[in-house]
């Protein structure tokens, strides 16, 4: 869960709107909490692609924005190679971090 200001964004909230849209080339994804100076917190999202296909944020963006409220909304996508998971599936947050050219913005 993040802290966008006092609102949350989990990622049972969030998950539902990738997995059950007609984006076929999301095979998996990982919501984690990132920084923000004057927020405290922004929702970010991993998200693996399906046989190397590019992932099309624009369309998740509108799509996210279209079925959550605004502070749910991930400030941004990352493509990854893989979600790291714990033995019992559960996600390592820990594990995902961003490129360094987005952290250096």
């Amino acid at each position: 869960m993040s802290l966008q200001g006092s609102q949350p964004s989990r990622y049972a909230d969030w998950v539902p709107t990738i997995h059950n849209s007609p984006c076929e080339s999301v095979t998996d994804t990982a919501l984690v909490a990132a920084p923000h100076d004057a927020l405290g917190e922004v929702p970010i999202a991993f998200i693996v692609a399906a046989d190397d296909s590019a992932i099309d944020e624009d369309d998740l963006q509108s799509r996210c924005a279209a079925a959550l409220s605004y502070f749910k909304v991930p400030a941004e996508f990352i493509a990854a190679p893989e979600i790291p998971r714990t033995g019992s599936r559960k996600i390592q947050c820990h594990r995902l971090h961003r490129p360094q050219s987005a952290v250096a913005e």
